[in-house]
């Protein structure tokens, strides 16, 4: 999702400088993480910083209804 999401920045020439991970549970729980970072539209900046807020966030073995 994160690569997708890249490059479509990337074919608009668009830019972000906040990256927002958030995640329900089947019970409708719901958590969210953003974190700041230097404008980008780089796949090596971006993806790494996606992959870990969404580690911090998957922390229940519950099924997970939204990403």
């Amino acid at each position: 999702m994160a690569e997708n999401l890249v490059y479509q920045l990337r074919r608009g020439n668009k830019l972000t400088a906040c990256i927002t991970i958030k995640l329900r549970y089947s019970d409708f729980q719901t958590y969210t993480l953003q974190k700041m970072i230097p404008y980008s539209a780089s796949d090596h900046l971006i993806i790494p910083i996606a992959l870990e807020l969404f580690r911090k966030l998957y922390t229940r073995r519950v099924l997970v209804r939204l990403v």
